[in-house]
């Protein structure tokens, strides 16, 4: 993000800024989701989802789905991008122009919002109340929670939350760093896209396959720091197991979700996943889900840690 020389007393060292979104945002999150229209990544979700019937038509073929879908995802990657510009514009140009900066990183990130996700299920699973349990994890796991029973949810959170984390923490720093906060916004928005077409069944996925195929892409660095973040977070958390979340992000990717199965891979070797056997009762689920809501808050600490180190020793951003 560039900033002022003249205005640098005003406004707080990037990395810094980032930190302190990345703090904010976690602590928000205990609060729960607000309205879609306040975050313009859900906005964007619901906008693709909306857009993709009209677009993807039966009678198109599979080279004018593949077009359509790229430029649909550049569109909205260009909106992004046009409002990180023009927050980077303002943090250069008025005193205090930073906050709008500060305001579209908060807006933009999810770190913490997967790990409350997480902690309302084993709320709702506790009190018994597993329509309610499935409602919360649709937002992790997508539509296929409404069929998931305790055991399903149980396992597929615990799979699944690292690479929530990585998708709405990491990988925005990691583009932060790379090309400031334009590269924050616009992976964000392909993250957007890659979430509200992953579920698309032939012969309409071929209207998503780049838009999953760049976004797989553009998360692998992001999906290899996860990994050691997990890794290092298992030595912390009660129940980790760091040798063996360790072999699996050594083993490297597998599948075409080669990003995701990364991630989630070592997740699911850090503390399971839990077979049936091992969560004869809620309680057990209820203790696994707030097992790999430590792990997921330990990762996301230490995100946020080494960003502020970074900060703190001003160090160089595009």
């Amino acid at each position: 993000m560039a900033i002022d020389p003249s205005l640098a007393g005003s406004a707080p060292a990037p990395l810094l800024l980032l930190a302190l979104a990345l703090t904010v945002e976690a602590l928000t999150a205990r609060l729960g989701r607000g309205p879609w229209w306040l975050s313009p990544v859900r906005g964007a979700t619901r906008a693709m989802t909306w857009i993709e019937p009209r677009l993807n038509r039966p009678r198109r073929s599979a080279p004018t789905r593949i077009v359509r879908g790229l430029a649909a995802t550049a569109i909205v990657g260009a909106v992004f991008a046009a409002a990180a510009l023009g927050a980077d514009w303002l943090a250069a140009t008025f005193s205090y122009g930073w906050v709008a900066a500060f305001a579209l990183m908060v807006a933009l990130l999810d770190g913490g919002g997967p790990l409350d996700e997480a902690a309302r299920v084993a709320r709702a699973l506790r009190a018994g109340d597993l329509l309610a349990a499935r409602a919360t994890a649709q937002g992790t796991l997508g539509p296929a929670a409404r069929r998931m029973d305790r055991l399903e949810l149980t396992a597929a959170l615990t799979c699944r939350l690292g690479w929530r984390v990585c998708v709405g923490a990491i990988a925005p720093v990691i583009w932060f760093a790379v090309l400031g906060l334009p590269g924050l916004a616009v992976y964000r928005a392909l993250a957007a896209v890659a979430a509200a077409w992953a579920i698309l069944d032939s012969p309409r996925k071929a209207f998503a396959f780049l838009p999953l195929r760049l976004h797989e892409l553009a998360a692998l660095g992001p999906a290899v720091a996860t990994g050691l973040l997990i890794v290092a977070a298992c030595l912390f958390a009660p129940g980790g197991r760091a040798i063996k979340a360790a072999t699996a992000w050594l083993r490297g990717p597998a599948g075409p979700a080669f990003s995701q199965g990364w991630v989630e891979a070592v997740t699911a070797s850090a503390f399971g996943p839990p077979p049936p056997t091992r969560l004869p009762s809620v309680t057990a689920s209820v203790n696994a889900l707030r097992a790999v809501v430590y792990l997921g808050a330990l990762v996301l600490a230490f995100a946020i840690a080494l960003v502020a180190l970074a900060g703190s020793y001003d160090v160089p951003l595009p």
